[in-house]
């Protein structure tokens, strides 16, 4: 709804509690929490429920001013409206975060007190920034090149179930490594590049996303073979989508090892 900076109404004050919990004003042993369903990916809706809720889905996290408020079970999902532009009766879900306005709030105080109201901030943010997480004994990092463009993270943001996609070359997000069969990314080292999301059966036309490492997940498995990143024990290598690149558009996907072309590593 509409902010009411002049009446306050209780039904638009939160209080943000210590632990994460967001608390209406309104019925203060509500909180909000995340609505947990199979479209997660879609964006689930935001609802109030019992504060003393045993579920981590009624926990968020934030740093204040124009920021993005996070859900704390998995930092890749933020609070946002429905659509693309916010509208007087939208509903508020969890979508994956996204560098954008739609996703920023402003914390205005009430009072003195402890009390917050998240309200959409009509400004762009500054960009999200993420701390590099480093292996002290890691091995070079390179650029993965293609038709004079570079496989990079979207939006420089390495949450789980991040794609890859095709960027001019020389930008932030680009910086790979590969450790054994796993191909780790330098935004944070800790994560890696995957076949599809979990529980997919990859083919040709899946797209290339980001999750935590896992030496016994085969989507993260690849060899190098004659220039081409090969998913282990099939035959799907990794390319942007479609015959000639469109940087800024083309998602990185597997296709037919016969259909893919040659990559080159640049070392960064």
């Amino acid at each position: 709804r509409p902010c009411d900076f002049t009446g306050a109404p209780e039904n638009q004050l939160w209080k943000v509690e210590v632990d994460g919990r967001i608390r209406s004003l309104a019925n203060p042993d509500m909180c909000m929490v995340v609505n947990f369903g199979r479209d997660i990916f879609d964006g689930v809706r935001v609802r109030v429920a019992d504060c003393e809720l045993d579920s981590d889905l009624i926990y968020f996290s934030h740093n204040g001013d124009k920021d993005m408020i996070r859900l704390e079970a998995d930092s890749g999902f933020c609070v946002t409206n429905r659509g693309v532009n916010p509208h007087d009766t939208d509903t508020i879900h969890a979508k994956p975060c996204r560098d954008t306005g739609r996703f920023a709030f402003t914390f205005q105080s009430e009072d003195s007190s402890s009390t917050s109201t998240p309200t959409a901030n009509p400004t762009t943010p500054p960009p999200v920034t993420f701390e590099p997480v480093f292996s002290p004994d890691a091995d070079p990092y390179y650029r993965i090149v293609t038709d004079d463009a570079c496989f990079s993270v979207r939006d420089s943001n390495p949450y789980d179930d991040q794609k890859l996609i095709l960027k001019p070359c020389g930008g932030e997000g680009q910086g790979f490594r590969e450790d054994g069969d796993l191909v780790r990314i330098q935004l944070n080292d800790e994560k890696c590049v995957q076949a599809g999301r979990p529980m997919t059966t990859p083919h040709h036309g899946t797209k290339m996303r980001i999750y935590m490492c896992d030496e016994n997940e085969f989507r993260q498995q690849f060899e190098v073979v004659e220039g081409k990143f090969k998913l282990k024990g099939d035959d799907l290598c990794i390319d942007h989508r479609g015959v000639n690149a469109n940087v800024h558009e083309d998602p990185i996907i597997l296709k037919d090892c016969s259909k893919a072309g040659v990559v080159d590593l640049e070392r960064i």
